[in-house]
């Protein structure tokens, strides 16, 4: 067995996972706090900075 293009895959693959992990977490929030309106404060600030 040759693990050397596996190496290559999980190095790629390490670049993303922390996005997937991040967005799995405020969806467990979400999930979990319904009523928690605190990451829809944290859009309308981000906005407010864009504009």
């Amino acid at each position: 067995m040759h693990p050397e293009p596996l190496k290559e895959l999980k190095l790629w693959l390490a670049f993303y996972e922390q996005f997937w992990e991040n967005k799995l977490s405020i969806l467990k929030h979400v999930v979990e706090n319904p009523e928690d309106t605190e990451l829809k404060l944290i859009k309308s600030e981000k906005e407010d900075r864009e504009s």
